[in-house]
């Protein structure tokens, strides 16, 4: 019996690779997220952070085909096209699992950073997420350290949930010392408007007064 080619070969085991990921990807994406149910419940300590094995669970093995083929552009936006699709269902359950899937993926998924923590922090109406809102953002920060989106990012959550206003201020100051990610130089001006608040709002008036003078 003639052997197939080796080429044919090749294209057949890789195609069988990708099925088997297909796969375990749509079992892996099933609304049974235990890490959020468990945060709903009473178990959770308020402010506990989620771990990375556990926000995530088997997520590596996917994430790795991901990778392998070359094709993390086409896997993230469809993962993101799917987390949005279970918010605007009501289904918060699977979404954390999603952005921590899609930011191992490709770590420099802007807004994906930014719209889970916005997720966590707000729009699951528990406020014992609000910390790994504000973890979701740093580990963002970390992978993105050459771009101002997200030192404010989490400037403004520190001064909107956390009311760290110390914290808030230091990294709006970072983030007004970054170039922007579509290639302008400057951090945009109300990087330094909300330097100028959250002064106010941590009663350096004197300092606040002083910021504004620079602003202008």
């Amino acid at each position: 019996m003639k052997r197939p080619p080796r080429k044919a070969t090749l294209f057949i085991v890789a195609l069988l690779l990708l099925v088997v990921s297909n796969i375990q990807g749509q079992l892996y994406l099933l609304p049974r997220h235990k890490a959020y149910v468990k945060a709903q419940s009473k178990e959770r300590a308020p402010g506990r952070q989620f771990s990375s094995e556990e926000s995530m669970g088997e997520s590596s093995f996917g994430a790795a085909i991901a990778m392998l083929f070359g094709i993390r552009q086409v896997a993230t936006s469809v993962l993101w096209i799917r987390a949005d699709d279970f918010f605007h269902r009501g289904e918060y359950g699977p979404i954390i699992k999603l952005v921590h899937l899609i930011t191992v993926i490709d770590p420099h998924q802007l807004d994906v950073y930014a719209t889970g923590a916005w997720h966590m922090a707000y729009n699951f109406m528990d406020k014992r997420l609000i910390p790994d809102g504000v973890h979701f953002l740093e580990e963002g920060c970390r992978n993105n350290p050459d771009v101002y989106d997200l030192f404010f990012e989490l400037g403004y959550m520190h001064r909107d949930k956390t009311h760290n206003f110390p914290e808030a201020y230091r990294y709006y100051t970072i983030a007004a010392t970054k170039p922007r990610s579509d290639g302008h130089v400057e951090a945009p001006t109300y990087v330094n408007h909300q330097r100028a608040h959250v002064l106010s709002l941590d009663g350096n008036v004197d300092a606040s007064i002083e910021q504004w003078r620079q602003n202008l």
